[in-house]
């Protein structure tokens, strides 16, 4: 798991957009 959020930082804001209503505990995980 840790990997994947490695690479969604590297994507950007736009891979949490892209997860619709996940996408709010992805921000989430770029705001902590």
């Amino acid at each position: 798991a840790q990997g994947k959020i490695e690479a969604m930082k590297a994507g950007g804001i736009h891979v949490c957009e892209n997860l619709g209503v996940l996408g709010e505990l992805c921000t989430e995980v770029f705001d902590a």
